[in-house]
């Protein structure tokens, strides 16, 4: 349901509310924010089979992919984050909130599963969802945010849409005001701001969700940046560099499935994933965990579970060393070769 200017409490709420309208329905001219820069968000129905990554990731600027429906994991994360991450797009994730379960629930599952990623383009909550049978509430949202932010050590970003805060978080409720704001609003030059929110400016602008892009043959979600591209640049910083495998060391791992990589055998904290399809090296070995460097994070994995193969490789004998002759051995040898 939408809210209407009659709907509105004060006069003031109501000459705010039709300024905003006017502002993004009858603006003229260029639309908002960076038309240089292209922000992609994705999730588990983008099918990775029908992405071309090489293709999409050179007509991107970054992606924001959804890490969890509620409090279980979006299938295709691990598999989009390793493809844009290895091609050096900056990443972020999103939590798309429900009502039916706590936040603290939905922030556990959400840093379980993103938590060990290298996310540039930081972290979100996407308050939205107002269908009867998950409808979200102040409560599971303002949850979500505070145990999310202790987890990252950084504020929670908020996506939203001009109405579904409102509708959602109450009237007027402005406590996240000073968040970075994701805001959603099609058709339009200008985006509107949430009623409601307190928000005076946007950070990122969803701005479509039929955009065309070269690398995947259906409608994407495409976003622009409300800033320039060095402030972008700036923010984002640099992926990490992504070193290559080590080729010729003692063992070869060759993974089947997930396994996480600590920075200690056993029982150390998670620092990365190895993800179906890697080939890891190694030269060190500690009762069955092997010491990896992956994307320039270097840790251990298990070697003892059915989705790791290992080889030990076989390195060839030097040959043996060739004596050098010296000049004096040398000249007794020609001189013995022509019997003088």
């Amino acid at each position: 349901m939408y809210d209407t200017p009659e709907m509105l409490a004060s006069t003031m709420e109501r000459q705010q509310h039709r300024a905003n309208l006017f502002r993004s329905v009858f603006s003229i001219g260029s639309m908002a924010g960076n038309d240089d820069l292209v922000i992609l968000d994705i999730s588990y129905w983008q099918d990775h089979a029908r992405i071309d990554y090489d293709m999409l990731s050179e007509n991107i600027d970054g992606v924001i992919l959804r890490g969890t429906y509620g409090i279980w994991k979006d299938t295709r994360f691990d598999v989009h984050y390793d493809n844009f991450h290895k091609r050096g797009v900056p990443v972020g994730s999103y939590a798309y909130l429900i009502g039916n379960h706590t936040g603290q629930a939905q922030a556990d599952a959400f840093f379980k599963a993103v938590g060990d990623r290298e996310l540039r383009l930081e972290v979100y909550a996407d308050v939205e969802d107002q269908r009867e049978t998950t409808k979200l509430n102040r409560a599971v949202t303002d949850q979500f945010i505070g145990v999310t932010d202790n987890r990252f050590k950084l504020l929670t970003s908020i996506y939203t849409g001009p109405y579904a805060w409102r509708g959602i978080m109450g009237w007027t409720y402005d406590a996240h005001k000073h968040r970075r704001l994701w805001i959603a609003n099609y058709m339009v030059n200008n985006p509107m701001l949430p009623l409601g929110g307190g928000w005076i400016d946007w950070w990122l602008w969803q701005y479509t969700e039929k955009g065309v892009l070269p690398g995947y043959h259906s409608s994407l979600d495409l976003n622009r940046f409300n800033g320039t591209t060095q402030e972008y640049k700036s923010w984002v910083g640099k992926t990490t560099p992504i070193e290559p495998p080590q080729e010729g060391g003692m063992y070869t791992l060759v993974f089947t499935g997930s396994l996480y990589i600590r920075e200690k055998p056993i029982d150390g904290k998670i620092i990365y994933s190895a993800v179906p399809g890697d080939i890891l090296y190694s030269d060190e070995k500690d009762q069955g965990w092997y010491k990896v460097t992956k994307d320039g994070k270097t840790g251990w994995v298990s070697g003892l579970t059915k989705w790791t193969t290992v080889t030990e490789n076989t390195q060839p004998q030097d040959p043996p060393v060739q004596g050098v002759m010296t000049l004096e051995e040398r000249v007794e040898r020609i001189e013995k070769h022509l019997g003088l």
